[in-house]
């Protein structure tokens, strides 16, 4: 077989977003497997890859290493997932800048060629940040601007009557309306009970004689009166002649008088 080189025309690594919250320990490594006319290898072509991280510099310790063999598929590309064979968990991410590198055994020859020391940026660093505690709170950001009003909604259905609310506070009382119709008369209440007795009023004018009453009734016998005086001694009587008679009756007149 021709000599095969390992060109890196598409080196990506990407840390998969998982649907759960834990961050999946692995990055994915695409390269195009070339032989030295600068051809793509046949398809199925074996090649086994060696992938050591380097902390600090290109050439500084090595703090991973891992090995998977391969095969490339009909464009003479080979899809590995750096991580399937070892633990990138191990590898302390925060501390110092991390170098890539890569070597490849194409064919399974057991002869590995150095295909050069990539530095890892910003990408790889998301599996430190599923690893590493959570920082302080940065400072209140400032207000976005607010963006264009969406459309309308479609009317939603009807929702159920909810509970009754409490009753509200007592509100202002209203204008006077306007009198209303004479109503019709009531009943007569019944008579209630007698007040309290006026106070004396002014005497009143003398009324007109009235008409004379009917006579009384007789009184009762008045009781006899006392003696009257003794009367003064009259005249002398003449005692003429003529009948007893005529002289009792003048006797009688002059006594009663």
């Amino acid at each position: 077989m021709v000599a095969m080189k390992h060109c890196l025309l598409l080196c990506l690594y990407i840390v998969h977003v998982a649907l759960q919250t834990q961050t999946p320990q692995k990055m994915n490594y695409q390269a195009v497997v070339r032989d030295a006319a600068g051809f793509s290898a046949p398809p199925n072509t074996s090649v086994t890859l060696s992938f050591i991280i380097h902390n600090t510099t290109a050439n500084g310790p090595t703090v991973y290493n891992e090995t998977i063999n391969t095969v490339t598929n009909a464009l003479g590309l080979v899809n590995v997932e750096i991580g399937t064979n070892g633990n990138l968990s191990t590898v302390v991410w925060g501390n110092g800048n991390k170098f890539l590198e890569v070597r490849a055994d194409i064919g399974n020859t057991g002869t590995f060629v150095n295909m050069g020391t990539t530095q890892l940026l910003s990408v790889p660093y998301a599996l430190y940040a599923g690893n590493s505690a959570t920082g302080p709170t940065g400072p209140q950001g400032l207000p976005g601007i607010t963006g264009a009003t969406g459309p309308a909604g479609l009317q939603g259905n009807t929702g159920p009557m909810g509970p009754t609310g409490p009753v509200g506070a007592t509100g202002m009382a209203g204008l006077t309306g306007a009198t209303g119709p004479q109503g019709l008369p009531g009943i007569t209440g019944t008579t209630g009970p007698a007040g309290v007795a006026g106070l004396q009023g002014n005497t009143g004018p003398t009324g007109s004689t009235g008409p004379a009453g009917a006579t009384g009734m007789a009184g009762l016998t008045g009781a006899t009166g006392p003696s009257g005086a003794t009367g003064a001694t009259g005249p002398a009587i003449n005692t003429g002649t003529g009948n007893g008679s005529n002289a009792a009756t003048l006797i009688y007149t002059t006594r009663g008088f």
